[in-house]
């Protein structure tokens, strides 16, 4: 109820009695209600003022007014108590209009507009025909348009995770991707180092655990190729004699004992 009051500010109406016929403000300053067709006579913008009140205005600029007499005219410069009707909403398409003196605004048989009647009847209503409401805009509207132009979230960065970079985040590449588009600058990518190869164990001939060298990458510092180590048996080591070591009793035999 008090929505559909708020609505009427501002709006242009028509009123149609049960006689089919509309209420309408005479250029004379006369108020009827026995045109069969709406046009701009027949219309009349709303004021609403408080607690149900509203005041009708005509296309001359006249308000509607009830008279002491239980006459109605539409022949007023200003608004005033005889010329605010308190609005009724009967039912789902009609309204009443009751005058500041208690009486019902009434379409006569006879085509005359009156505002004499105690209770409200079939007569005393009318058919309400809004033609036209006022523009008005509300945020969340779809035809408001806003202030601010709208963000485009595809020109803003994702969230920059990195705290060391100085760079916008950038989605970490695929190794093909380095491949394909060479070096940026904004990416910390190494290529992983190539394992070429163990150092190769040693030949041991005579049996025996020998270690083996560390694991060595291709760019390592101490990286070299080395030959295997020949590795023998103390025994078959053999040393030139020197006959002259007659000290140690030597010749070229070996140990004399």
């Amino acid at each position: 109820m008090q929505q559909r009051y708020n609505e009427l500010n501002g709006a242009s109406i028509a009123l149609k009695s049960v006689h089919n016929c509309y209420i309408v403000a005479e250029p004379d300053g006369s108020a009827n209600a026995n045109r069969q067709h709406r046009d701009i006579w027949e219309t009349f913008k709303v004021e609403t003022l408080c607690n149900y009140k509203i005041a009708l205005k005509s296309h001359h600029n006249k308000y509607l007014v009830a008279e002491t007499d239980g006459t109605a005219n539409a022949n007023r410069d200003r608004k005033g108590k005889k010329k605010t009707f308190k609005i009724e909403f009967v039912e789902s398409n009609k309204v009443s209009l009751k005058t500041n003196f208690n009486k019902y605004l009434v379409a006569e048989s006879d085509g005359r507009l009156n505002a004499n009647r105690d209770q409200r009847g079939p007569w005393e209503k009318f058919i309400l025909e809004i033609i036209a409401v006022p523009e008005t805009s509300f945020p969340g509207d779809a035809n408001v348009s806003s202030s601010h132009p709208p963000t485009n979230v595809d020109s803003h960065p994702p969230i920059n995770t990195d705290s060391s970079s100085n760079h916008p985040p950038y989605a970490p590449p695929s190794y093909q991707d380095v491949l394909n588009e060479g070096s940026k600058d904004h990416i910390n990518f190494q290529r992983p180092q190539t394992q070429v190869g163990v150092y190769p164990p040693a030949n041991n001939t005579q049996g025996g655990s020998i270690p083996t060298a560390p694991p060595s990458y291709e760019g390592d510092v101490n990286y070299q190729s080395l030959p295997p180590v020949n590795v023998v048996s103390p025994s078959t080591l053999s040393y030139p004699v020197d006959n002259n070591d007659v000290n140690h009793g030597r010749n070229n035999e070996g140990y004399t004992g």
